[in-house]
């Protein structure tokens, strides 16, 4: 490896494994410690599962949406929907009645919305005005008739109250402003009344409850299983207790002191850097079963420094790559995303750094020995004679690729990019069938926020303008995605046409009697909702029956078409909300890892091309990673699986992860060639070498992350399943294509020949 040593990158990775080896109990005392700092960390570690994380709090229009909160108050809403047998049953209607006022003393909500609490607009001609909800503190079956009356006419209750067949009535939790605070103790609260019920509970505060729970079960489940799925790998491949014990001990090491890191810094473990112990156990155990390869069989610290001296270099590069992977993702302007990136990163470094320094000091103080190994043994006999042989068949090998990556672009014609937020939930859940059963009774429950002000000090109360905001509050009730959609013109026509004696009248259109209706309406709390005390800005309220961002931002784009066209001047308007607010954030997260994508393209493409000094190597190098990308991309289309805000990382990260066997395998080819052996001898002594260390390796990569695909959460799941996948279809295309690639097809036959 002289070729390797002349590098400084290379002589500094080795003189640090050989310090490792010639001072190990040094490196045990200063790996010791780092870990008891990192303790100190540890201990402070959260784990705070606030879905807040992942909004985009950066941008302009978070501070819209912020704004909008403190103008209009709080959209986080928590839904509960109870059905009777019968259309407008009694019975129902006192049960509504009751959960209300048991709900509206939880601590933590601000309002509640029922027909027993929202006033009826209710208005006369002889100037009777009764503001009284549907359901009063009277006999409900006395007053039946006044109650659907009253819920008929009015224009907020139906389809947010009331379901159009008057069989399920809502009963709307306004929580308080903070985002995360204090949720999980008030859906708890709400779901503990409703035991006995025909009811379903769903809403934003659901779904980020369900998040929190669940990720703190996941999380105590993933780490063991990983620790016992790649320590299975490393024994069946060792055939040594002591090589479990290392390849586990030293990924450990470098996933604590991550761990520490994080904790110090104050960062805790949420929904996106959850996978991360798993991942780097796995990732760590796969740089330490290099380290053992080379190891097996050798005795003597000489030696051993020689053995291990020839993959030091290719395992720094490795986790270099698998850096560069997670960096791309930290490029998101995300936090959750951001802390994923960067944390993985680190992580990647600090397990690097423990299988370059521990595992060689352990090997020090007690060799492997040459013990019985079967399954390296067989790998690197048959398994390496069949892969030769696909070599030998070099056109065959690369027409197959070139008909996956024909039949991978059909797929990604049909790829789709989907973040909607309910898919994180697997569709049997109770979450989701409480989602669509109270999305189809009733209105959606995906809430967002139309926020119009005037730019030039001129009330929106102005008839142009009240006409204008009224027109657009028609146009998106006309939408079919749109469930309901509540303005301050609603309120205000239903008190006009009780006024004037004709409940379908238009609105008023004079000035004065505008202000003289609203100041007689703003007795009413609700009122806040849509207009300000100062007539300057307005809102017009949303619920939406889809909850993916693709549809929420074409929704933003129709309205913000519609005022273009439609609008009056000195008025502009913005759409915001919490999911809207999620929405743009996960179309950030998707097209940002997909720019992430490119750039780790880019430098890994550098970095190989930098290490073999040689396009076409560096080429060779670089497409068997790249087509297995573009099959999986192309699969998942075929298969209908979307691009969501998890699997989008997947290929920053696979790609990161799976050029480590392609940088041992044509590392070692090229130094062999340049030994003066040929391109097919080359490639077999690389084989030889390196074989049984890349299948083990990918076999435990992929086992860590396949852990993930035990995951509740769809998109946790996803991505856990599809990365083994891909990083195994890597390893497929590091020993067919790449051989293919670097061994010309007559070379090869004139090889075989001479063997046999």
């Amino acid at each position: 490896m002289a070729n390797e040593g002349s590098t400084s990158s290379g002589d500094w990775l080795e003189r640090l494994s050989r310090a490792s080896i010639r001072r190990p109990h040094l490196v045990f005392l200063t790996w010791g410690l780092i870990s008891a700092i990192a303790a100190l960390g540890v201990a402070r570690l959260e784990i705070d599962n606030a879905t807040a994380s992942f909004l985009d709090r950066s941008h302009p229009a978070w501070q819209v949406y912020q704004d909008s909160l403190v103008e209009f108050g709080g959209d986080e809403i928590l839904v509960v929907a109870i059905e009777g047998d019968r259309a407008f049953d009694p019975s129902v209607l006192a049960r509504v009645r009751e959960l209300s006022s048991v709900f509206s003393a939880i601590p933590g909500v601000q309002r509640v919305d029922s027909v027993s609490t929202v006033p009826v607009i209710w208005a006369e001609p002889n100037g009777n005005i009764d503001f009284d909800p549907a359901v009063g503190d009277q006999d409900i079956a006395t007053h039946l008739d006044r109650t659907i009356e009253r819920l008929l006419y009015d224009r907020i209750a139906p389809k947010s109250l009331v379901s159009e067949d008057g069989r399920v009535f809502a009963i709307n939790l306004v929580l308080d402003e903070d985002v995360d605070i204090g949720r999980t103790s008030v859906v708890a609260e709400v779901a503990s009344h409703l035991v006995d019920d025909r009811a379903w509970v769903s809403g934003v505060p659901v779904f980020r409850t369900e998040v929190n729970s669940r990720t703190r079960d996941e999380l105590a489940l993933f780490v063991p299983m990983t620790l016992l799925l790649v320590g299975t790998v490393v024994f069946v491949g060792f055939a040594s207790l002591y090589a479990v014990v290392i390849a586990l001990g030293t990924s450990a090491v470098g996933t604590w002191v991550v761990l520490g890191a994080m904790g110090g810094l104050g960062i805790p473990l949420s929904l996106s850097t959850m996978i991360l112990p798993s991942v780097l156990l796995a990732l760590g155990c796969a740089y330490v079963m290099h380290v053992l390869t080379a190891a097996h069989g050798v005795t003597g610290r000489g030696e051993l420094e020689r053995a291990i001296s020839h993959v030091v270099r290719p395992i720094g590069l490795s986790g270099l790559t698998t850096a560069i992977g997670f960096l791309a993702i930290s490029t998101i302007r995300i936090d959750a995303i951001r802390q994923l990136g960067t944390y993985g990163a680190v992580g990647v470094i600090a397990v690097l750094a423990a299988a370059l320094t521990a595992a060689p000091a352990a090997l020090s103080i007690r060799s492997l020995g040459n013990g019985a190994a079967v399954l390296r043994d067989w790998i690197r006999g048959s398994v390496r004679r069949v892969v030769m042989n696909w070599v030998l068949r070099r056109r065959v090998v690369l027409a197959l690729w070139g008909v996956a990556i024909l039949a991978s672009g059909v797929g990604l014609n049909r790829l789709a990019i989907e973040t909607d937020i309910i898919l994180w939930f697997s569709p049997d859940s109770a979450i989701r069938r409480s989602y669509d059963a109270i999305r189809t009774r009733l209105s959606g429950i995906t809430p967002m926020n139309v926020v119009i002000q005037s730019t030039d000090g001129q009330p929106l109360t102005q008839p142009d303008r009240l006409a204008a905001i009224d027109a657009l509050t028609l146009a998106l009730n006309d939408m079919p995605q749109i469930g309901k959609a509540i303005s301050v013109s609603d309120p205000l026509r239903q008190f006009h046409g009780g006024m004037v004696g004709d409940r379908n009248s238009e609105l008023p259109n004079d000035y004065a009697q505008i202000e003289q209706y609203l100041l007689i309406l703003e007795s009413l709390t609700r009122m806040r909702e849509v207009i300000s005390p100062d007539h300057l800005s307005a809102n017009i309220v949303l619920r939406i029956d889809e909850n993916g961002s693709d549809r929420l931002m074409a929704i933003a784009e129709e309205i913000d078409r519609w005022w273009s066209e439609h609008g009056v001047s000195g008025v502009t308007i913005h759409t915001t909300g919490i999911m809207y607010e999620f929405g743009r954030a996960e179309e950030e997260i998707a097209y940002g890892q997909l720019r992430g994508l490119g750039l780790a393209f880019a430098v890994v493409g550098g970095i190989l091309l930098a290490i073999f000094r040689s396009w076409r190597l560096a080429f060779a190098a670089m497409l068997p990673n790249v087509v297995p990308l573009l099959v999986t991309y192309g699969l998942m289309g075929l298969a209908g699986l979307p691009l969501d805000a998890a699997t989008v990382c997947l290929g920053s990260l696979a790609l990161g992860i799976a050029v480590d066997d392609t940088i041992h395998l044509a590392t070692r080819f090229r130094d062999f060639r340049q030994s003066g052996k040929s391109a097919p001898e080359a490639m077999d002594s690389a084989l030889e070498v390196v074989l049984p260390a890349l299948v083990l390796t990918t076999a435990g990569v992929a086992l860590g992350f396949a852990v993930l695909g035990l995951s509740e959460f769809t998109l946790v799941r996803n991505l856990g399943m599809i990365t083994a996948f891909l990083v195994t279809l890597c390893l497929l295309a590091d020993l067919t294509l790449l051989p293919a690639l670097l061994v010309r097809g007559g070379a090869m036959r004139s090889w075989m020949l001479d063997r046999k």
